[in-house]
């Protein structure tokens, strides 16, 4: 379903909240794609083992098991090549960076002459990947083949890395089933983030943009999620381990460090549910003005503390490695690698255009909201506003914040001033 299919289905609703549930029913991944995708990662896997001669092991992760998927997002595949040691017992094994490439390049191209799929090598120094688009075969009658690899695209890595994207997809999953406003807000961002081209390699990843909403969610009053260090908290006592810092160094001993800041307690029965009671649509708004006010150039986003910290604060901090690369303008700390800034390839006119994107976007829906619509819950459409509406009905409510600025509003001072 294109954007402006979507503008016009949301525009039946009656209410900005429905407006939102409906483009997250419309747009996520169903319990059918999900069987889909994991019925075909089964015959992928057993057959890069065939054709390769070596066992696989493989872990999806990223959107497809995070609860945030759209329908069209890619498949996220880590493969462990395993070596037998005996009957029924696997170890995985080691490679280097040479073998990393050429495994990745044979997946890549050799998959591609064999089925129905476009396939490419893509390097990069931190996760390299080969990337596989599926499509209908020509060749065989299979028609429920068909119907599974139609439009199925993978990111297909051998690095070890990807592991911690295993634990950042169950991380999220948790986060959407802890607060269901949550997953809300993050499927309508990441669908206006897509709508505007904010989301693009190298510049600004969906992961950043998440993490940017989960600190959000920590910061208003009342908080919608707990803070990362709380989550770790609770885990501590839920294993019963002191959390001073002398247990802290004992409990270390064996487990790396990334390990260690990966404890967090995923037992939903241990968390007051948040008593913020405000509605989807206000939430949006304020997202889009904490966004505007936030101090880009002095604080860090860091969503273990929940709290901005500023470059000094964050230098003297337990969030703080000395490898964690600060910029002038965005800064987006990964809350579990903590020498990992999300934003570190973004460039300063792309940090711009979020910025113009943000500020048009909320001044859209203050517009909207304070012309249109009643109150208090559930931010209803107005009937006197909705029939004036009749001749341009995508244009209410939601979609406002998915239609695109002209050049001249780009350009205008009123959005580029600071």
């Amino acid at each position: 379903m294109d954007s402006s299919q979507i503008k016009r289905f949301l525009a039946k609703s009656k209410t900005i909240e429905h407006q939102i549930l409906a483009l997250m029913d419309i747009t996520i991944l169903k319990p059918k794609d999900y069987q889909r995708r994991y019925k075909f990662t089964e015959l992928l896997l057993s057959c890069l083992s065939s054709h390769h001669g070596t066992p696989y092991e493989g872990i999806l992760f990223g959107s497809t098991v995070n609860g945030l998927g759209f329908r069209d997002s890619d498949v996220d595949l880590r493969l462990r090549p395993l070596l037998r040691v005996s009957e029924g017992l696997y170890e995985p094994i080691s490679l280097d960076d040479d073998m990393v490439e050429r495994t990745l390049r044979n997946i890549a191209y050799q998959t591609a002459r064999c089925s129905p799929s476009h396939g490419l090598y893509v390097p990069s120094v931190k996760c390299p990947i080969a990337k596989l688009s599926f499509f209908v075969g020509e060749s065989h009658d299979d028609k429920n083949l068909d119907k599974m690899v139609e439009g199925l695209k993978y990111d297909i890595s051998l690095s070890a890395g990807s592991s911690l994207g295993a634990f950042n997809s169950k991380f999220l999953r948790f986060l959407c089933s802890l607060e269901p406003k949550f997953q809300l807000l993050a499927t309508t961002i990441r669908y206006w983030s897509m709508v505007h081209g904010l989301i693009k390699p190298g510049h600004l990843s969906s992961y950043s943009l998440v993490n940017m909403l989960i600190f959000f969610c920590q910061t208003i009053k009342p908080p919608l999620l707990p803070t990362i260090d709380y989550m770790r908290d609770l885990y501590l006592k839920q294993k019963k381990i002191e959390s001073d810092s002398s247990s802290d160094e004992r409990s270390r001993k064996g487990i790396t460090q990334i390990e260690w800041h990966c404890l967090v307690c995923f037992d939903k029965g241990r968390y007051e549910p948040s008593t913020n009671n405000e509605p989807l649509a206000i939430l949006l708004l304020k997202f889009f003005e904490f966004y505007l006010k936030f101090p880009y150039s002095t604080h860090i986003i860091t969503t273990r503390p929940g709290r901005a910290l500023s470059h000094d604060e964050f230098k003297t901090s337990t969030q703080y490695h000395p490898s964690f690369p600060i910029k002038s303008f965005l800064n987006v700390q990964d809350p579990f690698d903590l020498k990992h800034n999300t934003t570190s390839g973004m460039q300063g006119n792309h940090f711009r255009k979020i910025l113009i994107t943000v500020r048009y976007s909320y001044e859209r829906l203050f517009e909207e909201l304070r012309s249109n619509f009643i109150a208090p819950s559930h931010v209803l459409y107005s009937d006197e506003n909705r029939k004036k509406a009749e001749n341009e009905p995508t244009a209410w409510g939601l979609n406002c914040l998915f239609i695109k600025p002209t050049n001249e509003e780009l350009n205008s001072k009123r959005l580029t001033h600071q």
